[in-house]
C-alpha cells in the first residue's frame, strides 16, 4: 500500500457516486482478478489492500473494486471521461452487465430483426452460451439469459448466440453483417440453424454442382466424411454431412469436398474445388 504508482498520474476527478452509476437490480462488485490483470497492476494487489488509489487510479480502481471504493456501477462511457490513470476494460466481471455499456464506439443499433422476416420453415434457432462466450470481448462468465441488455448494442454476437433470449430468432450472415453495430458475424455456429443461415455472404454465386457423370473416375466411389468437414476451418466437432445439407452450395468448397452423397455431387477434384 505503501508504493506510489507512476508519477504521471493526473489530477482525480469527483468520483461517480452510486446515485448516478448504478441501475435497479444491479449490484457491482470488487473483482481482484480484473485489478491484477490491468496493466502496472499484479497478483500482489487486492481492491481492499488499495483504496489509496481510487482517486488518482479511477479508472482501474473504481472499475474493478467498486465496493472498496464506494463508487458502484461504472459504464465504459463515464470510465473513458475520467481524467486519471488505468485502463476501461470491457466487459470485466466487477461491473454487471446490465449496467455497463459496451464499447463506446457502438453505433446506433438497427431494429432487431424478426421471426416473421427470417425465420425459414422448420428452423428454430435457439440460445447457444458456447458461442457467446468464444466471440471476441466476451469470456466464460457469460450467459445469453444474463447478457440481454446488449441485445441491441452488441446485436451481432447476442442476436446471433442468443436468438431466444433476444426474442429476434433467425439472423443470417447476410443480416448480420448488415447490422451497424458491435459484435462479429462468425458462420456456421449452433446458434443459427443451417436452414435459415447463409454462410460467408462474401462467396460468389455457386456454380452449378458438377454431376457424378463428368467428375466420377471408373471405379471411384466418393463418400461422406463427417471429420473432413469437422476439421475444415469454421466448422466443429457438431457438424455432420447429414445436418448441413443448407450449405451444399454456398460452403461447397467443403460440402461438396467432404460430403458428395449428403450433396448429390459426386467426386470433385482439387482443380474443380
Amino acid at each position: 500500500v505503501s508504493t506510489t504508482m507512476p508519477f504521471t498520474t493526473a489530477a482525480p476527478t469527483p468520483a461517480p457516486t452510486n446515485t448516478t452509476t448504478a441501475l435497479a437490480g444491479c449490484v457491482p462488485k470488487d473483482d481482484d482478478v480484473c485489478l491484477q490483470q490491468s496493466p502496472h497492476w499484479n497478483s500482489g494487489y487486492t481492491c481492499e489492500g488499495s483504496t489509496g488509489w481510487c482517486e488518482s487510479w479511477a479508472k482501474d480502481m473504481q472499475r474493478c473494486c467498486p465496493d472498496s471504493c464506494g463508487t458502484g456501477a461504472l459504464t465504459e462511457e463515464q470510465c473513458n471521461a475520467l481524467e486519471v490513470s488505468g485502463t476501461c476494460t470491457y466487459p470485466n466481471d466487477a461491473q454487471c452487465a446490465v449496467s455497463t455499456t459496451m464499447p463506446s464506439t457502438t453505433a446506433a443499433p438497427t431494429p432487431a430483426p424478426t421471426n416473421t422476416t427470417t425465420a425459414l420453415a422448420g428452423c428454430v434457432p435457439k440460445d447457444d452460451d458456447v458461442c457467446l462466450q468464444q466471440s471476441p470481448h466476451w469470456n466464460s462468465g457469460y450467459t445469453c439469459e444474463g447478457s440481454t441488455g446488449w441485445c441491441e448494442s452488441w446485436a451481432k454476437d447476442m442476436q446471433r448466440c442468443c436468438p431466444d433470449s433476444c426474442g429476434t430468432g433467425a439472423l443470417t450472415e447476410e443480416q448480420c453483417n448488415s447490422l451497424e453495430v458491435s459484435g462479429t458475424c462468425t458462420y456456421p455456429n449452433d446458434a443459427q440453424c443451417a436452414a435459415n443461415t447463409t454462410a460467408a455472404s462474401t462467396l460468389a454465386t455457386p456454380s452449378p454442382a458438377p454431376t457424378n457423370a463428368s467428375t466420377a473416375l471408373a471405379g471411384c466411389v466418393p463418400k461422406d466424411d463427417d471429420v473432413c468437414l469437422q476439421q475444415s476451418p469454421h466448422w466443429g466437432s457438431s457438424y455432420t454431412c447429414e445436418g448441413s445439407t443448407g450449405w451444399c452450395e454456398s460452403w461447397a468448397k467443403d460440402m461438396q469436398r467432404c460430403c458428395p452423397d449428403s450433396c448429390g455431387t459426386g467426386a470433385l477434384t482439387e482443380e474443380q474445388c
